[in-house]
């Protein structure tokens, strides 16, 4: 199927500032063929799944791609799996359905409870796990939901499927690993054991869209001896990528939590960040963001981990 266009209209509600660029219009009927537009027109062509962010850009002109590919029609892209202790997401999986995804409410339950912090019931019926990914905003939740969980991007080509994980696809604001002629086809992860506590926690601007200021998401496990074994701590807004504090917590783990052990996690953890000012926040607040919500996300993680045990 193709068309030449000269305007959207009709997506995801989208109020029109401008007309965009012509393009052409295609949309593939396997994965295979995608592949194949997206070669033909090397580094030209533009995907277009929910089109949350993608139609705007395109409305001011910010993008004037020689063709758009619409892959809303692959189902095979837009599934939810379990597998053993592994979780799998396709790519065109919209945010509303990792919301009320029953599977990942037991399976993986931070997911389902960052989703509903996406935008708002419109766009989140729109919006896909790929898009929002390949977008990179580095202020939006599923990057740093990604980040925290060490999930596995599986990226094609015509050439063959690569895998990069979340710590490396992300390069800066709006920038990844993805090269003109690959698409990010799906996501894996481990699940959440019953031994691992989690919290997700977001100071947002107010406004329909309640875009994100700042994002702390938490994994905390406990052993028996209520020691922390696993301590994961991802940040977004606070950097040209969402953020995981590694080389922060690890002199952490062995120890057991309580009021001086937050208090190093926060020092440590915010005393790493060198978050930029921009027309939302100074770099000085959103570091009065993070002193402020990590506390809460290492509170209810640990509650979590607690209550976990009980259940045991």
């Amino acid at each position: 199927m193709e068309k030449t266009l000269s305007r959207l209209s009709g997506m995801g509600g989208v109020a029109q500032s401008m007309k965009p660029a012509p393009f052409l219009y295609k949309r593939p009927k396997s994965v295979e063929e995608l592949l194949e537009l997206l070669d033909t027109h090397a580094g030209a062509a533009t995907i277009l799944a929910g089109g949350q962010s993608l139609v705007p850009m395109m409305n001011e002109r910010l993008l004037r791609p020689e063709a758009l590919i619409d892959i809303n029609t692959l189902s095979d892209l837009d599934y939810i799996s379990q597998d053993g202790g592994r979780v799998r997401i396709g790519a065109l999986t919209r945010h509303y359905e990792l919301e009320t995804s029953g599977e990942l409410l037991r399976s993986c339950p931070i997911i389902p409870y960052a989703a509903r912090h996406i935008g708002n019931r419109a766009i989140r019926s729109r919006g896909t796990v790929g898009g929002s990914l390949a977008h990179a905003d580095p202020d939006t939740e599923l990057p740093v939901v990604a980040l925290l969980l060490d999930a596995k991007l599986h990226l094609q080509s015509a050439e063959g499927t690569r895998v990069a994980r979340a710590g490396e696809f992300f390069l800066g604001p709006h920038k990844t690993v993805l090269k003109p002629n690959e698409v990010l086809t799906a996501l894996d992860l481990d699940a959440l054991s019953q031994e691992e506590g989690w919290a997700f926690r977001e100071f947002a601007r107010a406004g329909a869209y309640g875009w994100a200021v700042v994002i702390v998401a938490v994994v905390l496990r406990l052993d028996s001896s209520a020691r922390v074994t696993r301590l994961r701590i991802a940040l977004g807004g606070v950097g040209p990528t969402p953020v995981v504090a590694e080389e922060a917590v690890e002199p952490l783990l062995g120890s057991k939590p309580g009021a001086k052990w937050e208090e190093a996690v926060i020092y440590e953890v915010a005393s790493r960040l060198r978050p930029t000012d921009d027309i939302h926040a100074s770099s000085r607040y959103k570091l009065d963001l993070v002193r402020s919500l990590l506390p809460e996300a290492l509170t209810e993680a640990r509650n979590r981990c607690q209550s976990n045990e009980g259940e045991r």
